[in-house]
């Protein structure tokens, strides 16, 4: 009963803040992505935040009341079955190799898309 338990919570989605300047979870994105699970939620708030690489089910999302966050160099959603961005701004913005859908919302965005 325990051991199920301790499963149970381990499956739930967890929500990370995301701040280049301020206290959060973490201040940096590639990090904060690296030590994501499958279904977490990155809330980012406003900043400048080096690339990164998704390679699984993420939510990335911004407040739309405040400025974009913007990813500098190349954002990769790379065989992720899943992934939800909105509110961001990338220079590069790469999915390829998806297994199910990307959402993007709200997003500036320039970069390419593979099938």
């Amino acid at each position: 009963m325990i051991a199920a338990t301790i499963l149970a919570l381990a499956l739930v989605p967890h929500t990370y803040t995301v701040d280049d300047d301020q206290p959060a979870d973490f201040s940096d994105l590639p990090a904060a992505i690296a030590a994501t699970l499958p279904g977490d939620v990155l809330l980012v708030k406003p900043g400048v935040y080096g690339p990164a690489v998704v390679t699984h089910s993420l939510s990335i999302l911004a407040d739309p009341d405040l400025a974009k966050p913007f990813v500098l160099d190349e954002f990769v959603v790379d065989g992720a079955m899943e992934c939800n961005l909105a509110g961001l701004q990338f220079t590069n913005l790469v999915i390829k190799n998806v297994v199910g859908r990307v959402r993007i919302d709200d997003c500036n965005v320039a970069g390419s898309w593979d099938s």
